[in-house]
Formats: structure tokens, C-alpha cells, sequence
């Protein structure tokens, strides 16, 4: 009997420890489980602070190189639903598309419960908007992050998932369309467009005519603006990006009118973040990836293939037409050549050859000195007896004028030139007194400098520097270097818009009176063997008075 009732215990002993460690597991499982969700919960809400922020935690683009300040700014305002017009003037190879996909991404998993989304990728054809439409499905399918902390978001069976458009488990839906393709009439359960991404819908082709810019810019009009939603709270919104491809393109006309709106005070209609991959002074856009050392390589490289100003396009978003430059660039001379003076006369010593030149200096002068105001210019320019004209070695800074009348000499002494023409205005009466105090020998190196030159009336600044100079340029008898001349090539290139044209200007000052010489070009060893015609001077006798 006692056995018995010790082996009922021990069998009710052992199923209530069983019983205990069920329970024990049952609340290490539940522990375990709430700490997951908490941890999710706490990702998710890191994820959420900014695009930046989701994009380091959960898509491995993001990671490839450190983000610039430009990105938060353009990430910051993807996900801000008061900008109904988005509009991003970006260079190419900056990572736009990168993070306007993450946008959306961002916006399929954070948005609130019950809003629905409908999203049209829009891009110059068809095949390129659907890349973005299979990168993003790819994300929603196999980012395991993404689906770690956000769940399934294609569900089992998908309403539709093909390469063309899908629909997610939360009923959003995204499709890819070309430039000018069919966009009325689409709705998805009776919502219309929520969001349109234009991302590089514009391109050489589509731009090349005029024909071809008005068919965009009335489909844009006409098509793609009245399907927005308009219905639900918030609206639809439009995120227009890429590069400028054309000075009359959609994406410049944007940058125009809010450019005109800023300066006239009026409310915009855009917002628009625009920028270039050079900042000035060795700084650039996106120092991890482009430094200027890199820029000026595929500057170069363009150069080199006889397109300088895809550059420009690519890079600075300022698209110029080839046809509709004033300067043909693409005429100039890249040479190298040296200048030296012999016996009181000018060479370019070429190819071998001794060149004789006639030089001048023009002097363009600038009140102030600081960096926000017009350089100092000093411009030596040369010519020989087929008017081919050399680029000397000038002087472009932003100094005080009081230092000008020196740095003009200096230059002087150093380029032998018949005249020095100064722009005959406020300023060069400034320095009018400080060259007549110089002594003799320094005046006699800047000939010219205290009568000054009036630029002609009735015509403006463009009308003048294209009149006289681009005769030169666009006939190919303009000699440079590219290397030390880049600021007058890309002054050049941008004319009439350009942002500074000083050297243009001092330029033009040293053409004037400028004639050509009548030696022509010989061997350069010969110029070893010229003897001066000056007479040597006869030594006399201080006792004698004959000569010794």
C-alpha cells in the first residue's frame, strides 16, 4: 500500500514538474516573442526619423558610399507630403534615382493604415521606368530585412505582380510608363494617380527638336498633370528629376519660372532644389565619390572627343546647344607654345617655329575685391601676321584696386606689349594718378595705361565681346592652353550667360589697336643667331675725347 501511494506521488510529481517547465517554456517563448516585437517596433521607428535613416537600416545601395548634405536635403523633401511639386535638378551620377526609389519604398511601408497608394514611374521609355518597377518589386520580394521587420508586403497570392506594374498586399499599386505614353483613364479602384516620379523623362532625343519639345511639354500639360489625384486629403504629388538636357527642356523651363518668381516675390509653384557638381574654389557636390581631381579627368575626357560642353550638360545642368553657341569652342587651338622677347621684340615659339607677335595687355578693373564681386583682370594678347591670336599667361584675381597699378607693371615688364588699354571708366581713373607717379621706366612698360579706352556706345556688353572676339574664335585662329585657360574657355562656353565674363572683357580690351606684324615665321634656331640693329654706344675718352 505505502509503495503504491509513493509511486502515485512520484508519477503526479513528475507530470507537475512537466507541467512547470511547459509553463516555464511557455513564458520564456512569450518573453522571447515580445522582445522581438519590441525590437521591431524599435527599428522600425529608427527607420522612420528620415530617408537616410531607412535606407542605411534596410537597402543595401544605400551603403556603397557616404551620403552628402544634398541627399538629406533631397531625402527630407521626398517624404514631406506639403510639397505637392517636387522638382530635383541633379548631376549625373549622384545617386537620384537611387533615392527616389528608397522614397518610395519608404512610403509603401510607413504610410497609414487604409491610405492606398497608385504610382507612376515615368522615364524617357518604357524598358528604363521598368527597371525601377523590378528593382522595387525585388526589394518587397527578397530583402529579407524588409520583410524581417515589416512582413510580406507581396502576400501569397498577389493581384497582379508582372514586370509592367503589381499590386502590393496593401492594395498599392505602381506601373512604369514611357515619355508620352497613354496615362488618362487609369485609376485604381477609383483612386487616381497618388504620385508620378519623372526620373530622367527627357533626353537628347526627345529634346532634339523643337517639334519634339512642344509634344513633352503638352503631354507633361496635358497628360500627366490633370491625372493626379486631387480627391483625397493631401493630393496627389509629382517629383520631377534628372539632368538639363536642353536649354528649352520641361525640367529648365521649372528652374526659370522659379528663378522668375523669387526675384518678382511671387508664390512658387515648385520646389525646386538645383545643383551642380562643382562648387567653386576645389569644393564639390559629392566629395566621397567626386572629387574635383576625378571632375576635371572627365572634364577632359569630354574635351578629348570633341564634346566640352556634355560636361557642362552632365555635370553643371547647364545644357547648351552645340548650334546655338556663340563661341564654337570647339574651334579654339590647344597648343602648347611659349612667348619670350628678344632684342625688344615678341616670339611664340610653336612647333618648332619662331613666331613674331605683336602683343597688347587689356586691363578690365573691379571697384571691390570681394569674392562675390567681378575678378581684376590683367590680359595679355597676342597676334601674328596671319591674325592668329595668342593667350598670354593673364592675371585674374580679386585684389584691392590700390594694388592693380603695380600688378600691371609687373605683367608689363614681363609681356613687352605696345599698349596697355584700360577701360575707361570710374575705376581706371583711380589708378590714373598712381601710374603717373611711377617713374619713367615704368610707365614706359604699360604704354597707354593713363589714356584709357571708351567702349562704344549704343551697343551692349554681349553685342560688343561677340562682335569683335568670336570673328576669332569661330574661325579657329584663337591659340590657348587648356590647362591654364579653363576659366576663359568655360566663360566662352557660357557666354552670354555666364556668370563672370572679365576675361572676355580684358580680352577685348587688348584686341583694340592691336595690329599685326609684317616678319613672318621662321626656325626657331635662327632666333639664336638674329643680331640686334641697335648701334652699340661709343665709349669716349674723358681724357682725349676720342673713342676707346
Amino acid at each position: 500500500m505505502e509503495q503504491t501511494r509513493l509511486s502515485e506521488y512520484v508519477r503526479l510529481s513528475e507530470q507537475v514538474k512537466l507541467q512547470h517547465k511547459k509553463i516555464e517554456n511557455f513564458n520564456i517563448v512569450g518573453t522571447e516573442a515580445a522582445r522581438i516585437d519590441k525590437h521591431k517596433q524599435d527599428v522600425r521607428a529608427e527607420g522612420a526619423q528620415s530617408l537616410e535613416h531607412f535606407g542605411r537600416l534596410f537597402i543595401p545601395d544605400f551603403k556603397r558610399a557616404e551620403s552628402a548634405p544634398f541627399h538629406h536635403v533631397i531625402g527630407r523633401d521626398y517624404l514631406d507630403n506639403s510639397i505637392p511639386r517636387l522638382c530635383n535638378v541633379i548631376p549625373r551620377g549622384h545617386c537620384k534615382t537611387t533615392k527616389a526609389r528608397a522614397a518610395i519604398l519608404y512610403k509603401l511601408y510607413y504610410n497609414p493604415i487604409g491610405r492606398r497608394e497608385f504610382i507612376a514611374i515615368v522615364s524617357e521609355t518604357q524598358e528604363q521606368s521598368l527597371d525601377t518597377i523590378q528593382y522595387i518589386a525585388d526589394q518587397i520580394e527578397d530583402n529579407t530585412r524588409l520583410n524581417h521587420y515589416f512582413g510580406d508586403l507581396k502576400g501569397r497570392r498577389p493581384k497582379k505582380w508582372t514586370e509592367k506594374e503589381f499590386v502590393t498586399s496593401l492594395g498599392d499599386r505602381l506601373i512604369g510608363r514611357g515619355t508620352t505614353q497613354k496615362l488618362r483613364g487609369r485609376s485604381q479602384k477609383g483612386l487616381r494617380y497618388t504620385l508620378f516620379l519623372m526620373d530622367d523623362f527627357e533626353s537628347e532625343f526627345n529634346t532634339k527638336t523643337e517639334n519634339r519639345r512642344d509634344d513633352v511639354k503638352k503631354w507633361f500639360a496635358g497628360t500627366v498633370l490633370p491625372a493626379m489625384d486631387e480627391c483625397t486629403e493631401g493630393g496627389g504629388r509629382i517629383w520631377l528629376q534628372g539632368t538639363i538636357v536642353h536649354y528649352a527642356s520641361v525640367l529648365q523651363s521649372v528652374v526659370d519660372d522659379s528663378a522668375k518668381r523669387i526675384a518678382e516675390g511671387e508664390p512658387l509653384m515648385w520646389k525646386v532644389n538645383f545643383y551642380r557638381a562643382e562648387l567653386g574654389e576645389g569644393r564639390t557636390l559629392w566629395e566621397a565619390v567626386f572629387p574635383i581631381a576625378k571632375l576635371m579627368e572627365i572634364k577632359e575626357v569630354f574635351k578629348s572627343l570633341g564634346q566640352p560642353w556634355l560636361y557642362a550638360q552632365e555635370y553643371l545642368n547647364e545644357a547648351r546647344d552645340p548650334d546655338s553657341l556663340k563661341f564654337k569652342v570647339d574651334l579654339l587651338q590647344d597648343k602648347k607654345y611659349k612667348i619670350v622677347t628678344r632684342d625688344g621684340f615678341n616670339y611664340v615659339l610653336m612647333d618648332k617655329k619662331a613666331i613674331p607677335i605683336n602683343t597688347n595687355i587689356g586691363v578690365d578693373l573691379a571697384y571691390e575685391s570681394g569674392r562675390q564681386h567681378d575678378y581684376q583682370i590683367i590680359f595679355p594678347l597676342s597676334m601674328d601676321c596671319d591674325r592668329n591670336l595668342y593667350i598670354g599667361d593673364y592675371y585674374r584675381e580679386h585684389s584691392p584696386l590700390s594694388e592693380m597699378p603695380q600688378k600691371i607693371v609687373n605683367v608689363g615688364k614681363e609681356c613687352n606689349p605696345r599698349i596697355t588699354n584700360v577701360e575707361k571708366v570710374g575705376a581706371q581713373g583711380l589708378i590714373k594718378d598712381a601710374v603717373k607717379a611711377m617713374n619713367q621706366q615704368d610707365r614706359k612698360s604699360i604704354r597707354g595705361a593713363t589714356i584709357g579706352i571708351r567702349p562704344p556706345t549704343g551697343m551692349t556688353k554681349e553685342d560688343k565681346i561677340e562682335g569683335g572676339l568670336c570673328r576669332y574664335v569661330n574661325t579657329g585662329k584663337v591659340f590657348y592652353n587648356s590647362i591654364k585657360h579653363s576659366d576663359l574657355f568655360d566663360e566662352m562656353f557660357h557666354f552670354p550667360k555666364s556668370k563672370h565674363d572679365d576675361l572676355l572683357d580684358g580680352m577685348w580690351l587688348a584686341l583694340q589697336k592691336l595690329n599685326p606684324p609684317k616678319s613672318k615665321p621662321f626656325d626657331q634656331r635662327e632666333l639664336q643667331n638674329l643680331k640686334t640693329n641697335k648701334k652699340k654706344r661709343r665709349k669716349i675718352s674723358w681724357i682725349t675725347n676720342q673713342p676707346m
